[in-house]
């Protein structure tokens, strides 16, 4: 395996599960991740939190849980199921530090 799996794995992704979900593609799979990086999901679950419309915040991070939960990156998906519970429940009470959590991991993955 190359650079990226080894950052990915020192990340705490299941490179493993990830690469099977894309038949053993590396180059696809580093291709989609790329594209997690670009993807409008995550700031728009920050402005949609910031300007306290929590249904369209939902949409947002449900949306970004998926594609991190088939990319195995598991710090940011456990991060980003959080804050999916707690919308999906309405409970708001933390949303802010849960998204900020969500932030965090969203840059570590970014560095890499």
């Amino acid at each position: 395996m190359g650079v990226f799996i080894d950052k990915l794995e020192a990340y705490g992704a299941d490179t493993e599960v990830g690469l099977a979900r894309f038949a053993g593609d590396e180059g696809l799979y580093e291709r989609c991740f790329y594209m997690l990086i670009d993807d409008e999901n995550f700031a728009t679950l920050q402005e949609a939190v910031a300007a306290k419309k929590y249904d369209e915040a939902f949409s947002a991070a449900h949306a970004l849980k998926g594609v991190v939960g088939n990319l195995e990156l598991a710090p940011l998906y456990q991060a980003v199921s959080v804050a999916v519970e707690s919308l999906r429940a309405s409970k708001l009470d933390n949303i802010e530090a849960e998204v900020a959590k969500v932030a965090e991991e969203y840059e570590k993955i970014k560095a890499l």
